[in-house]
């Protein structure tokens, strides 16, 4: 759910505030309205949405955003065809991260997209067989 290291287009959630946070996460469908609804839940979450968020939208630094050398690790990509957040036709920058295969696949539905779609965990467990023995 990142844009590549090199893309600087990641629009930044964790400064808002609770209200309009709970309200960006509901339109992009991370949270249901019944857990909106639920003060003591939105309480008890948001610290840790708002730090997985911070997280994500921390500068990369400069040595990694141009950096030669990549991971010898294959890539798998999965992406939602209606994520507003890490666009499907952005995502593809991360092939430029590896020295091995690179696979993009995209998925109807939005940037919380593995939560609705049931093609994704067969997906991804047939990428994860592809590399390892489980």
């Amino acid at each position: 759910g990142r844009l590549a290291p090199d893309n600087t287009a990641i629009k930044p959630l964790a400064h808002l505030s609770d209200e309009a946070l709970v309200t960006q996460l509901s339109i992009s469908g991370g949270i249901s309205s019944e857990f909106s609804a639920e003060p003591e839940f939105v309480r008890l979450a948001l610290p840790r949405l708002r730090f997985d968020l911070a997280l994500n939208e921390s500068a990369i630094p400069h040595q990694i955003r141009h950096c030669d050398q990549r991971v010898a690790a294959p890539i798998f990509l999965y992406g939602g065809n209606l994520d507003t957040q890490a666009p499907a036709n952005q995502m593809g920058a991360w092939k430029n991260f590896t020295a091995n295969r690179f696979s993009q696949k995209i998925f109807h539905g939005n940037h919380f997209f593995i939560t609705s779609n049931d093609q994704f965990i067969p997906t991804l467990l047939r990428d994860l067989r592809s590399v390892s023995s489980i």
